[in-house]
C-alpha cells in the first residue's frame, strides 16, 4: 500500500537524518577539542591546488584549494593543503594566514575560517536536518491522525451517512498517486441539520468496496467537523 511505502519512507528518513545529526554532533565534538588544544601560528598560501568535480547536471566544476606554508615554533617548516576549497578561490597566493595546528601532531593543521574548520560538521547537519525534519513530519502526522481516529471511536456518537460520491483529490499527489475520499452526509434528527463528512486519503479507488449506500463515520458531538469516516473494512485498511 501506498501508505504504508510513506511511513516506510518517513522512518527512512529520520533514521538517516538522525544518524547524520549524530555524525555532525561527533565531529562538531572532535573539531572543539582540536581547537581548545591547537598551537596558533602565521601562515603564507604558497599556492592554489585545482580539483574537479561534476556538479548534478554533469558539468564540470572546477575548486581551488589554498596550499599553506607555516612555521614551527622549533622553526620548522611545514605545508599542507586545506580541505576546504571555493569557486573562484577564497585566498590569494602570498596572503597571510592563520594556522591551527595541532602541537603534538604538526600534519594536522587546519584554517580557522568557519567552513574550512567546521564544515565536516556543518554539512551533514544540514542534510540531517533537511532529510530528518520530513521524515519526522510524515510520522508525526501519522500518529497524531491516528490518536485522533481512536479518540472519536472511544467518545464519539457512531452514526451511519450517506455515501456522496468518491472523489479523487487533484491537488494532493504523494509517491505520484492522487488519493481518494469518500464524500458522505448525515442528517442530525436533533439538531435537523446536515453534516458533510470526508474520509482520510485512500491510495486506491475505494468503490469496488463500499457496501451499500452508507457508511459508518464517528463524529464528536460537541462538533461535529471533527469526524472520522469507518473505512478500516477496505484492503490494507483503508491506507
Amino acid at each position: 500500500m501506498v501508505d504504508r511505502k510513506i511511513a516506510r519512507l518517513g522512518w527512512i528518513l529520520l533514521v538517516i537524518g538522525l544518524v547524520l545529526l549524530a555524525g555532525a554532533g561527533f565531529a562538531a565534538r572532535s573539531i572543539r577539542a582540536f581547537v581548545d588544544a591547537a598551537g596558533t601560528a602565521e601562515g603564507t598560501v604558497i599556492g592554489l591546488v585545482e580539483s574537479e568535480s561534476r556538479d548534478s547536471d554533469g558539468r564540470r566544476r572546477r575548486t581551488f584549494h589554498p596550499e599553506v606554508e607555516f612555521r614551527l615554533p622549533s622553526g620548522e617548516v611545514r605545508t599542507f593543503t586545506s580541505g576546504a576549497g571555493a569557486s573562484p578561490p577564497d585566498h590569494r597566493i602570498g596572503e597571510r594566514v592563520t594556522v591551527l595546528y595541532d602541537p603534538e601532531n604538526p600534519e594536522d593543521a587546519r584554517l580557522p575560517g568557519t567552513f574550512a574548520l567546521w564544515g565536516i560538521a556543518i554539512v551533514p547537519a544540514i542534510f540531517g536536518a533537511v532529510l530528518g525534519t520530513p521524515g519526522s513530519a510524515i510520522l508525526a502526522v501519522r500518529a497524531a491522525r491516528k490518536r485522533r481516529e481512536a479518540r472519536l471511536r472511544r467518545r464519539g456518537r457512531r452514526v451511519q451517512a450517506r455515501i456522496t460520491s468518491v472523489a479523487r483529490n487533484g491537488n494532493v499527489a504523494v509517491m505520484g498517486h492522487h488519493p481518494y475520499r469518500i464524500l458522505c452526509e448525515w442528517h442530525d434528527p436533533e439538531t435537523r441539520r446536515v453534516h458533510a463528512f470526508r474520509s482520510r486519503s485512500v491510495y486506491f479507488d475505494p468503490t469496488p468496496f463500499l457496501r451499500g449506500e452508507e457508511i459508518a463515520v464517528f463524529v464528536d458531538p460537541r462538533n461535529p467537523r471533527r469526524h472520522a469516516v469507518d473505512v478500516d473494512f477496505l484492503p490494507g485498511r483503508g491506507g
